[in-house]
């Protein structure tokens, strides 16, 4: 009886094993694709082709266009800079090529209202390297004067009005171009993953219930300014014109 319950035991165990390496590390399946893919075949099922990583069409071009040097990584995606991989990066770099990872054309940002007066920008890699143009306020109501002030998302900073305005009842809607400095500062917490907040109010305290923001942004780099080399859905190989 004892010898069973020990056999039995011994039988789920090796049942359990044989889960974790089928379904949890697919050995089988993993084994069978060293036999059947490329390595570039693998390469790109398992870090994806032109997506966040973007490694098979780094892979691509390089092969390709015969790239032996270091090019610039121009990234709207969240992940770290893939040039290490590909290239030494004691190289020369070929200053004229730029690859284009996950480029977009996404221009508008469209803030969350988190309560009355305030409204945030969840941090999204989609629209690094841009210009903060302006900001445009729709749905204003009342006339009275707006005071509009950025803050990171910890409200720990110091706040820093960019504008104040006044508007007649006839004119509903805002649109507050967006300085020097405060480009910067912006482009500073982008750069930094942070979110941006954004608060208004008025001298009455009363804001429209469908008060909307939104961010206008403006690319710094303009793919119409590149020769395209290569393009594969949203990744690019490109020199500049």
């Amino acid at each position: 009886m004892i010898k069973k319950k020990k056999n039995k035991i011994e039988f789920i165990i090796v049942l359990l094993i044989l889960f974790v390496f089928i379904f949890i590390f697919e050995i089988p399946r993993k084994f069978f694709n060293i036999l059947r893919l490329s390595y570039d075949e693998r390469l790109n099922i398992s870090y994806d082709f032109c997506s966040n990583r973007s490694v098979g069409f780094i892979n691509y071009v390089k092969k390709k266009h015969d790239i032996k040097n270091s090019v610039n990584f121009i990234k709207y995606t969240g992940v770290r800079n893939p040039n290490w991989i590909f290239f030494d990066r004691s190289s020369k770099r070929e200053d004229e090529l730029h690859i284009l990872l996950n480029y977009n054309n996404d221009n508008e940002i469209f803030l969350e209202r988190i309560d009355k007066n305030t409204f945030r920008y969840k941090f999204d890699p989609k629209y690094n390297h841009r210009i903060f143009k302006k900001i445009i306020i729709e749905n204003l109501a009342n006339l009275n004067t707006y005071e509009i002030s950025i803050h990171n998302n910890s409200f720990t900073p110091k706040d820093t009005v960019i504008n104040k305005l006044n508007y007649k009842t006839i004119k509903s809607n805002a649109e507050i171009y967006i300085n020097n400095s405060n480009n910067k500062m912006m482009q500073s917490l982008q750069k930094q993953e942070k979110n941006i907040t954004i608060k208004i109010q008025n001298n009455q305290n009363k804001i429209n219930d469908d008060l909307k923001i939104k961010i206008k942004l403006e690319h710094i780099f303009k793919i119409q300014d590149y020769d395209i080399i290569e393009k594969i859905n949203n990744c690019y190989l490109v020199a500049r014109k």
